[in-house]
């Protein structure tokens, strides 16, 4: 087939006889219809017109960007397959509304909640010193300043808080620390930890989508300073089962908080946790 191209709109004007004159899409006067190019070349038919100003179907595909060639392909095959293309989407679409609540999420939160990357067992590691209370840790994501309001509970005894996490929460391990200064000194007993709107444990008891948590308690020292490692799993959204473990130390007015969460089946980021609990020093 053969075509005359409008230079008005761009469009392609199927040639089938000599009378096309107006363009069919924009209705403007084509610039060489073939009684104007006949005027200019009076022993010429239209055959020649055809040969000589006509473009054929070919030339016009060959002129399509890929895209353009691809996104007809696709159109060809839905108008010729249209009946089964349907019958199979409606088929994908049962199959995914019957099998979503079951997998859906827990893939989303496979995606969202990613083990922890192997190399983390050989590269090596960040070394930060942060907060007023100088607190060194050494971890395999870079930390940032990532400061949240206090809770209207500690607002009137807390006069310092600072809080640091990685930016990044598909790293496979998400690490926070919490540094608080209190105007008196805090009460260094497992009873008074857990009944402290500080206690990162109750707060986790009261987060959305948490369930199935279990929790383990035991008095501990680091860097010769006094304090509590809460460590456990926790059932979330009903999709994943995470691991945390909270480490809680405490100096007089000071408390430092160093929060991690990671997938309770990822025994390396098992082995992340201890290494970034180990490398703690505080001056």
């Amino acid at each position: 087939m053969n075509y005359q191209k409008c230079d008005s709109c761009k469009n392609y004007n199927l040639l089938t006889s000599e009378y096309l004159v107006f363009c069919n899409h924009c209705g403007k006067k084509l610039n060489n219809n073939f009684s104007d190019w006949q005027v200019r070349h009076p022993y010429q038919d239209f055959s020649q017109f055809i040969q000589q100003v006509a473009i054929s179907s070919e030339q016009i595909e060959k002129s399509k960007s890929p895209f353009l060639r691809c996104k007809q392909k696709l159109e060809d095959i839905w108008m010729g397959n249209r009946r089964q293309l349907v019958m199979v989407s409606v088929f994908i679409l049962l199959l995914v509304a019957i099998t979503g609540t079951i997998f859906g999420k827990r893939m989303a939160y496979n995606i969202f909640y990613p083990k922890v990357p192997k190399a983390w067992r050989y590269t090596a590691w960040q070394e930060n010193t942060i907060g007023r209370q100088a607190i060194t840790i050494s971890t395999p994501v870079k930390l940032s300043v990532h400061d949240i309001r206090l809770l209207p509970e500690l607002r009137e005894s807390v006069t310092y808080s600072k809080n640091y996490s990685n930016e990044n929460n598909r790293e496979g391990i998400d690490i926070a620390l919490h540094l608080y200064s209190f105007k008196t000194s805090v009460i260094n007993s497992q009873d008074a930890i857990v009944n402290s709107p500080a206690d990162p444990l109750g707060l986790l008891k009261h987060s959305p989508g948490v369930s199935n948590l279990t929790v383990r308690i035991q008095r501990v020292a680091q860097a010769d300073i006094p304090g509590y490692l809460e460590e456990g799993t926790y059932r979330f959204n009903g999709a994943i089962t995470l691991a945390y473990r909270h480490l809680v130390l405490i100096r007089e007015q000071d408390m430092w908080q160093v929060n991690l969460v990671f997938r309770a089946d990822d025994e390396l980021a098992s082995v992340v946790a201890d290494r970034v609990l180990r490398s703690i020093k505080i001056k």
